[in-house]
């Protein structure tokens, strides 16, 4: 107890309280902006954002950065995850046969977290672990062994909960300070069909499909990019909108790269909540009403971080009600000796795997016993 209690004051004075407010909904009429052609050559652009950020004139820069995007189908304003510096954002939204882009700054760059946010998720699982307790002791003492399994059940989940947002924190907490993640040469077609397969097994009422090119080797964190993936499986269980959940995830060899796709037909973000779903910390109910509990808010932070690190960068696009699609385009390791390979029957074997750990809101766990 004395530990949590640590961590949450650690948290308290090292994450400032971010109260900024982006009106992504009003930025293609009220932001400066950069204007290009399908082709990404410059048709306009604001004088002051070209001062300040001169790389987005060049357009083999913005090429790179849009690789694998079709500007087509941007029919919304959508959110570009760049690493060129931390505390900026790209946006996009194509118009009339031209691509316009905005530059969303962080006022505290990568820190959104909200000491109530996080003081309430360490404190919930705990006091209910607490309150149990005594109804355990009570149930066994008077030999009622079918409730004592029942409440212990619940004591169960809510150690999964708490493990998860300890492992989150502590992740979030190592890539806020800038801790190296070593990479290594990753089977990343093996890895996909290793976390599918697990997600399949633990969770019910999902649809998976998947079209997965074998042999496609990257480099990577194999850890970090798997926890990063099991977070967008996580964020559609956790907001699902029907009880037949359809999940697509492709993953092909395209102008010399691998590109990973993730789409389902969650509730989908609201567009004025867009641009802040990858900072650290940043929880919100889709439906923005008070409908649901705000999570941790580190999952896409997570994920984000993940895909970056391995050179590929994460784009997502939303419409509300009709789900999330996220693209990522992986540089290929064509000169590997030896590649890592997942395996499913690890990650199932292992009940502390992050399959059970950042799924545990939803999955069927491991037994007791």
């Amino acid at each position: 107890m004395f530990f949590y209690c640590k961590l949450i004051v650690y948290l308290y004075f090292s994450f400032k309280r971010d109260e900024r407010k982006c009106d992504v909904m009003n930025a293609n009429l009220n932001m400066p902006c950069i204007v290009f052609d399908k082709d990404f050559n410059i048709i306009s652009a604001d004088k002051q954002l070209t001062s300040e950020y001169p790389f987005l004139c060049d357009s083999d820069y913005m090429r790179s950065i849009f690789d694998g995007v079709d500007v087509s189908d941007l029919s919304s304003l959508t959110l570009l995850n760049t690493v060129f510096q931390s505390d900026i954002r790209l946006a996009a939204l194509s118009q009339d046969d031209t691509v316009k882009c905005y530059i969303l700054n962080s006022d505290t760059s990568y820190v959104a977290a909200r000491q109530n946010i996080v003081s309430y998720q360490m404190r919930e699982p705990i006091s209910s672990i607490f309150a149990l307790l005594p109804i355990v002791t009570d149930s066994i003492n008077n030999n009622d062994s079918d409730k004592a399994i029942k409440y212990l059940d619940n004591i169960y989940s809510k150690s999964y909960k708490l493990l998860r947002n300890v492992t989150n924190i502590s992740l979030a907490s190592k890539i806020i300070d800038g801790n190296a993640f070593k990479a290594e040469p990753v089977d990343l077609s093996s890895l996909m069909n290793s976390i599918v397969t697990s997600v399949k097994t633990v969770e019910s009422n999902v649809t998976i499909t998947t079209d997965i090119e074998e042999d496609i080797t990257v480099t990577a964190n194999v850890n970090l990019l798997t926890t990063g993936i099991l977070n967008l499986f996580a964020n559609s269980f956790d907001y699902r909108q029907c009880d037949d959940l359809q999940i697509k995830l492709t993953l092909k060899i395209k102008d010399k790269k691998a590109v990973f796709t993730y789409s389902d037909n969650s509730k989908g973000i609201k567009e004025e909540i867009l641009s802040d779903v990858f900072r650290p910390y940043f929880s919100k109910d889709p439906y923005i009403d008070g409908e649901a509990d705000p999570s941790l808010g580190l999952g896409l932070f997570i994920a984000k971080t993940a895909f970056n690190h391995a050179g590929a960068g994460l784009l997502l696009t939303s419409k509300f009600g009709e789900g999330v699609k996220y693209t990522a385009s992986f540089p290929l390791n064509n000169e590997y000796v030896h590649a890592f390979r997942s395996s499913a029957t690890d990650l199932l074997l292992n009940r502390y795997s992050d399959v059970f750990i950042q799924l545990c809101d939803s999955c069927n766990l491991p037994g007791l016993k």
